[in-house]
């Protein structure tokens, strides 16, 4: 499961800032990118466990004080985890087109490919951290139930019809389709585009419950 907090944590430090993003968002947000690859870096040359925040922040040219405006602790800044990511999220499935909540997830995960391939290096960085770490597999486990949560409500917030156990259970199977399209992107022999793969996939979970 954890390339799946993997992509969720990419929705927000891979994408390209705007250019009608005023100065002040702009600096923010590099601020954040530094923060996020200095994490990465430090962790994967030194190992997690032996880093620390101050080192983050000095690699990455701010105060300890500024680097707890953007995370809470040193494993939400590898795995770049804030509110920014679930608003992205939040956002992504308020905007679907008019569907069942399991297809509004599909288009909600859908639109991740592009940003994930963006980023992919630190994707790939991020999922061998989380193997070789059982404190930061801890915590993504831990922020995956945050997330299956915030996702369930998103989807009732969009369809107030809709019942909890329902829109659970979609996000459920839709993480599970997620994961199975990112094992296979990540063990093809040949580049394949993440778009292709996870419609492949969510069209054979689809065909697994027809009659």
């Amino acid at each position: 499961m954890h390339r799946v907090q993997a992509v969720l944590s990419a929705t927000a430090a891979a994408s390209a800032p705007s250019v009608e993003l005023g100065l002040r968002e702009r600096k923010r947000r590099q601020t954040r990118e530094r923060l996020i690859d200095a994490a990465i870096d430090l962790a994967t040359t030194h190992g997690f466990a032996a880093i620390t925040v101050d080192q983050i922040s000095e690699r990455a040219e701010v105060s300890p004080r500024t680097f707890f405006n953007y995370f809470a602790c040193k494993e939400a800044a590898v795995l770049g985890l804030d509110e920014s990511t679930r608003q992205r999220m939040r956002a992504s499935i308020a905007l679907a087109p008019a569907g069942t909540a399991i297809a509004t997830m599909r288009r909600a995960l859908s639109d991740l490919a592009d940003v994930l391939e963006h980023d992919s290096s630190r994707w790939h960085a991020r999922v061998a951290l989380i193997d070789a770490s059982p404190e930061l597999l801890a915590y993504q486990l831990r922020d995956l139930c945050d997330a299956e949560t915030m996702l369930s409500t998103a989807l009732i917030e969009r369809d107030p019809a809709l019942d909890r156990r329902t829109a659970l259970l979609a996000v459920r199977l839709a993480l599970s389709a997620l994961r199975t399209a990112l094992e296979d992107w990540g063990d093809a022999a040949s580049p394949l585009r993440l778009a292709a793969v996870m419609a492949a996939a969510f069209d054979d979970a689809a065909a697994l419950f027809a009659p």
